[in-house]
């Protein structure tokens, strides 16, 4: 609610409608015909009235401990995306292996000096090894 004032005769229509409720509601006077007077009244009376039971004493530790434990439960479940997202990766790389690995292979050593270790596999890992310390700098640690 504003409650500055304008001399301006060119103020925003809505604060002009919010001084003539406050107006009213100050001098106690009759209901207004404009509907939007009578609801910034209603707003100005609930603004004023008493709340109807008192915040306990530690309300505000309370509501720090929430939002840390929901901001913990946020941070969590990006890590679980982000692990989800990986071991998907990498299941695509090691289902695929086939169709990738032995033209690139011939890139780099004939195949018969390469081991039989599963190479999808292994390059997935070696991403998410990589990548960690790139979503830690974008997530944050997974522990405070």
């Amino acid at each position: 609610m504003n409650t500055h004032q304008f001399n301006s005769p060119a103020a925003d229509p809505d604060d002009l409608l919010q001084q003539r409720a406050e107006r009213l509601e100050i001098n106690a006077g009759p209901r207004d015909p404009d509907a939007r007077v009578e609801a910034y009244r209603q707003v100005i009376r609930a603004a004023g009235a008493a709340l109807s039971q008192q915040l306990p004493t530690d309300f505000a530790a309370q509501l720090a401990r929430q939002v840390e434990l929901d901001r913990r439960e946020l941070r969590y479940l990006q890590w679980l995306c982000i692990g989800a997202v990986l071991a998907a990766s990498g299941l695509v790389v090691v289902f695929s292996a086939e169709a990738w690995w032995h033209p690139f292979s011939y890139l780099l050593v004939p195949v018969k000096y390469l081991p039989n270790i599963p190479w999808g596999l292994l390059a997935a890992t070696l991403a998410a090894i990589v990548s960690v310390p790139l979503w830690e700098r974008w997530l944050g640690p997974l522990r405070d």
